[in-house]
């Protein structure tokens, strides 16, 4: 007898393009570490991509960000979508021994996890069927990284 999915659970579960199949946990940002790189890819991600894609109200994700800070429990899945894609921009921006200094792993891995996280993020905070901004700004955040990514092969 195969399992059935509630509603809520079959909403959660939309394919995004390029989506990973399964679960995956999506970040927490509760240890000190995932804090630093949340900081230092948000201030790398303002330096090095806002500049050329203005998607961001500045003050309004810092408040955000200043959220994660304090009680990282409480954010939702659209603002976990929205820092998930920020980290992706930011880390694509960097050269590998950038990546590996500052945030102590490999650019491809940091990517790979990265990209993966906002697959799932993008899935969880429901962004085929959510009106939210923070959901649109994060897939294009995401989408333009992706092109990036691959050198602008799109």
């Amino acid at each position: 007898m195969e399992d059935e999915l509630s509603e809520d659970e079959q909403d959660t579960n939309i394919e995004i393009p390029g989506g990973v199949p399964g679960r995956l946990q999506l970040p927490k940002f509760h240890t000190s570490r995932e804090r630093f790189n949340l900081r230092f890819l948000w201030q790398t991600y303002w330096n090095n991509i806002d500049p050329v894609l203005k998607v961001l109200h500045i003050p309004t994700t810092e408040r955000l960000i200043e959220l994660v800070y304090s009680s990282p429990e409480h954010i939702s899945p659209c603002v976990r979508c929205l820092l998930s894609a920020v980290q992706f921009a930011a880390v694509t921006s960097l050269t590998d021994v950038q990546c590996q200094n500052a945030m102590g792993i490999a650019r491809d891995s940091a990517l790979s996890t990265l990209r993966n996280e906002v697959k799932e993020s993008l899935d969880a905070a429901k962004l085929i069927t959510s009106h939210s901004l923070t959901n649109l700004q994060a897939y294009v955040i995401f989408l333009v990284s992706i092109c990036f990514e691959m050198e602008f092969q799109c």
